[in-house]
């Protein structure tokens, strides 16, 4: 194995046990008692420094030493869990994730590795006294160590330097055989020695190279002098089979404490000989052949309907075989009987058009067998992409208790729903807009508690971060119990800007009033601090929410807490649409953002204050025409004029003749309108792609897809779209 590919797997071994490292440290902080935790803490730092002294990453490898140091101080009960402590193990974890950051961006291991060694050597050496009496002393003698591997067990030089690494914390090694050199030509051997001196007892020397591989350790004490005490035809099997029972002993007991360090806390994965890594790229590709087959069968699906509809000419059978008869009984010359015969043929044609719609069923149930393979298949691969939110959920755990330290504030931060499963490429791009949700909340949102007594609230804050599935997408909130939205401090705010008037402001309601707060550069903070208010506002999130056809909602009561709930498809991938037509050009907007379709009169259209609209169960929504926002020419087009009058082209009165539009009732993060649309062609699956990456971006367009016929149809981003149509509006 080369260099580049033990470089490979440790940087995905230690990435894993890095992000799990910090979940557990602050579960140790909130149970200092909890042994699981610990030993799982212990098992993993043992784990990164073996890893990183094999690939020769010494800074790591030395941090980790002196960080399992303190560890086993905590693990005997020669010291106690402190805060300081997990402060300190903290901070270093913060450096190794920063170093493990830039060796895997650059391939080259950084100069410096920031670890507070000095903090960290106070610590164990605070521990020292409890821990000598802990570590069992004995005369230094040569111990000779030798492991059997399994025949089908792979990576034998590096699982032979794994054990060189561990007992070279614990003692001096003399030799081995094979030699090191021989380990990195990579030869293949059944069987490793080494010659050690240590002070620490045989049995813990056993445990500690316990690894996946070796199937038996033998041990001989001062293997020179018994050499000699043996004569040349002596078989040296002999002398391992002498220690054969104390050495299976050994193991015993080496693998009930093994057990005891694998025993993983709640929350915890440990890894599984189940679990395959497949690069996400590979993943993408068969995502897109997945969407390659759902467009085909759309298309046969297509083909299909044209065969039947072709084939299924039933009424020119049924005229020739009435004609037929009616002859038939007429018949009284040879002339006749002649056409008789001609009819017949064409009757054999009618039947042959009936064996031809047979065959088309066949058809339709090979068609039938496909979909749902293709199903079955789309919904494999998307669960490949699916992985559970509670690790991204988890990272925001230390973040959320550095800050309950920074402004005094306390709170408890609750985490459910970690199961729920999202595409991981969903999950990749709510990080950042989670974190300032969370941020937000604690800086402006919760009070501090001699703010809450004086409320008559709990003096502890609650913040909750959670996620649960509806329908075909996954609902996420961040909610807190703080001071709630003050209404009228943002009216003021948003007058002061200039962007509203006094007197306009009075008609707002309290969500008209809220959506200021999603404007760029809008923010109440009466100061700005480090922890919110600067460079990444709500506007940003909204927009990375809409990016990926999510929708963001708030929810707040003054006095009594704020909600951000954020609505997201299960994956970007695939998505179910309802396909319309505007002005001859197929569109797709997503099924999730369409609340209801309607076929309605336009006696039912209204205009207030200058803009059209509809009454939908009590209340008025805007109207807006697609072909006119995307400047198509559509069949609709009589609906929409410059002076907002409802007129045929001709400039006569509609609703004199009580024509009726088809409209879609779409919802967005800002507002819920009407879209009038020249016809509804129904549900359908399809392929999102980048109009960016092919093309350029343009303002209500999400995206597009091809049909089952071929055709292109455009994905639209209901957010952009309304916004452009009620600016046009705005401007008439």
């Amino acid at each position: 194995m080369s260099a580049n590919e033990y470089l490979q797997m440790y940087l995905e071994e230690t990435g894993e046990f890095l992000e799990s490292l910090g979940h557990l440290l602050l579960a140790l902080e909130k149970t200092p008692n909890s042994i699981n935790s610990l030993n799982e803490i212990f098992r993993i730092v043992h784990t990164i420094k073996g890893s990183a002294a094999v690939i020769e990453l010494e800074d790591v490898s030395e941090a980790a030493h002196q960080m399992e140091n303190l560890l086993t101080a905590w693990r005997k009960n020669s010291a106690k869990v402190t805060r300081n402590g997990i402060d300190v193990l903290l901070a270093c974890l913060d450096a190794l994730k920063a170093y493990h950051q830039e060796l895997s961006a650059t391939g080259q291991p950084p100069e410096v590795l920031n670890v507070p060694m000095e903090a960290l050597n106070l610590l164990v050496h605070e521990c020292s006294d409890g821990l000598s009496d802990v570590v069992s002393k004995t005369s230094d003698q040569i111990i000779r160590l030798t492991y059997t591997f399994g025949r089908d067990v792979q990576l034998q030089d590096l699982k032979a330097k794994l054990i060189l690494v561990k007992l070279r914390t614990v003692g001096k090694v003399i030799s081995t055989a094979p030699t090191e050199a021989e380990l990195s030509e990579g030869r293949a051997f059944e069987k490793f020695s080494v010659d050690i001196t240590s002070q620490i007892p045989v049995e813990s020397l056993v445990r500690l190279t316990q690894i996946d591989g070796v199937q038996s350790c033998y041990i001989e004490k001062n293997p020179s002098i018994k050499a000699e005490a043996f004569s040349s035809s002596t078989p040296p099997e002999s002398i391992y089979t002498s220690a054969s029972v104390s050495t299976s002993q050994l193991i015993l007991t080496g693998e009930k404490d093994r057990k005891s360090l694998n025993e993983t806390p709640s929350g915890v994965s440990g890894s599984s000989s189940d679990t395959l890594r497949v690069p996400v790229a590979r993943l993408d590709d068969l995502m897109n052949l997945a969407g390659e087959l759902v467009i085909q069968k759309a298309r046969l699906a297509g083909l299909v309907d044209s065969f039947k509809a072709f084939f299924s000419n039933n009424a020119v059978a049924k005229k020739l075989e009435s004609i037929i008869y009616a002859l038939q009984m007429k018949s009284s010359s040879s002339d006749l009987a002649s056409l008789l015969v001609d009819l017949e043929d064409l009757k054999q044609d009618a039947q042959t058009i009936k064996g031809g719609l047979r065959l088309l069923e066949d058809l339709r149930m090979v068609q039938d067998h496909l979909g749902r393979t293709s199903s079955a298949l789309q919904r494999g691969i998307l669960a490949t992409r699916m992985i559970p939110i509670g690790p991204m959920f988890n990272r925001f755990q230390r973040m959320v208790r550095d800050l309950a330290q920074t402004t005094g504030k306390k709170f408890d931060f609750e985490i459910v729903g970690e199961n729920v499963e999202l595409d991981k490429r969903l999950i990749d791009e709510l990080t950042e807009p989670l974190l300032h949700l969370l941020r937000n909340a604690i800086d402006h949102g919760l009070e501090d508690s001699e703010t809450r007594i004086k409320k008559g609230k709990n003096s502890t804050g609650r913040l909750r971060l959670s996620a649960s599935h509806n329908a075909n997408s996954v609902v996420i909130q961040v909610e807190d119990d703080g001071r709630g939205l003050d209404i009228e401090k943002i009216r003021k705010k948003a007058i002061y800007l200039g962007m509203i008037g006094e007197e306009e402001s009075g008609l707002l309601n309290h969500k008209q009033v809220t959506e200021f707060l999603w404007s760029p550069g809008f923010s109440t903070a009466d100061k700005i601090t480090d922890i919110s208010g600067r460079g990444f506002g709500l506007d940003i999130v909204r927009s990375r929410i809409n990016r990926i056809s999510g929708k963001i909602e708030l929810f707040s009561e003054m006095g009594i807490g704020t909600t951000f709930q954020i609505r997201l498809p299960l994956t970007l991938a695939i998505m179910p649409t309802l396909l319309v037509r505007v002005g001859g050009q197929a569109v797709a907007i997503p099924i999730e953002l369409v609340l209801e379709v309607a076929q309605i009169s336009t006696r039912e259209l209204h205009q207030v204050q200058g803009v059209r609209t509809m009454e939908l169960r009590g209340k008025f929504i805007p109207v807006v025409n697609a072909s006119t926002v995307f400047n198509w020419k559509g069949n609709q087009d009589s609906f929409i004029t410059d002076n907002n009058q409802t007129q045929d082209l001709d400039g006569k009165s509609l609703q004199e003749s009580n024509p009726t539009c088809k409209v879609v009732i779409v919802t967005s993060s800002r507002l819920t309108a009407g879209v009038v649309v020249d016809d509804f062609l129904g549900r359908q699956e399809i392929v999102i792609k980048s109009l960016s990456d092919n093309y350029e971006n343009i303002r209500g367009l999400a995206g597009a897809s091809i049909l089952g016929d071929g055709s292109v149809c455009l994905v639209m981003d209901t957010d952009g779209f309304l916004q452009a149509a009620l600016s046009q509006e705005g401007s008439k």
